[in-house]
């Protein structure tokens, strides 16, 4: 079975939107790191997107939205792809003797992953930016639960639970939102008429189902798919605790989102069950105290 290195010609592509590339390097000897970040787009856009910008990539007829989709997406691969080759690299060097302190392969690492998640926000934005141009991005099972979800946007999720208004890491998570509100929402009996002309009690459930969705992508996401602030929390308490790995530190911060999404649950609880005043409102209540960002929490979020 022949293998293809679609949206690259050559090396010379390559390097034009992944930085630090050597002149050694050949296409043929990423094919392994490329197929892991190819799939991992794909299940992101969806084949018939993937095939679409594949074909606009081979076609000399100039479409300025699908060129720039085209371009993003190169972005995306190349430096996804180079970011799991990256280790082979370092490995080779050493046969060289030449070696590289930890900080040092984990800062390429972060350099390759901030690129990668930078062209991925810019390339779903286009998307969801002109759904005619990009009509294969409707089709995929992920915009079409979208309006099924409470918190529609980045930008929103993002004011919920204090991380970056990440496009990517949005649509990554739809599928765990719409669980958390198939759970926690349905076990509760909330609809929109529960909390209509109840602002605060709609943002708390909100932020409920913010930090929940967050908690479970931090426990089930590979570490690459994870924001930066994520990714930083969860090497530097590994750094620090050297013995542990990476995954019980994983689910040590995964918990702490999911306490927090338990206060602002109980904080609905109380007022839902509580009696109404005679204009039908529910007296106030004070927001939970154990904010994750806490001055005296460990685990700061970087956002």
């Amino acid at each position: 079975m022949s293998r293809t290195f679609d949206f690259f010609t050559n090396i010379g592509d390559f390097k034009d939107v992944v930085s630090g590339v050597e002149s050694t390097t050949y296409l043929s000897e990423m094919q392994g790191s490329y197929e892991r970040a190819k799939q991992n787009i794909v299940s992101t856009i969806g084949q018939t997107l993937w095939d679409a910008l594949k074909a606009q990539f081979a076609s000399e007829n100039a479409d300025e939205k699908k060129d720039k989709a085209v371009e993003y997406l190169q972005g995306a691969i190349g430096n996804r792809t180079y970011y799991h080759h990256l280790i082979f690299k370092v490995v080779g060097k050493k046969k060289e003797e030449v070696s590289f302190y930890k900080y040092e392969i984990q800062l390429m690492q972060e350099n390759y992953l901030d690129a990668y998640w930078t062209y991925m926000d810019q390339l779903l934005t286009l998307f969801s930016s002109d759904a005619q141009t990009f009509s294969g991005w409707t089709e995929t099972k992920m915009y079409k639960t979208l309006n099924e979800l409470l918190i529609k946007t980045a930008d929103d999720f993002s004011e919920y639970c204090g991380l970056d208004g990440s496009a990517y890491f949005f649509n990554r998570t739809i599928h765990l939102q719409l669980e958390v509100s198939d759970t926690d929402l349905a076990s509760r009996q909330i609809t929109a008429e529960t909390y209509a002309n109840k602002p605060k009690l709609e943002r708390n459930i909100k932020r409920a189902i913010a930090y929940r969705t967050v908690a479970r992508a931090i426990f089930q996401f590979d570490y690459p798919d994870l924001p930066r602030s994520l990714r930083n929390d969860i090497y530097n308490e590994w750094s620090k605790t050297k013995g542990k790995q990476e995954t019980h530190v994983k689910e040590a911060i995964s918990e702490l989102f999911h306490r927090q999404a338990d206060d602002y649950w109980r904080l609905i609880d109380q007022e839902l069950n509580q009696p109404v005043d005679e204009e039908g409102d529910s007296i106030d209540i004070e927001i939970p105290g154990d904010d994750i960002n806490d001055i005296d929490n460990s685990h700061f979020l970087m956002t």
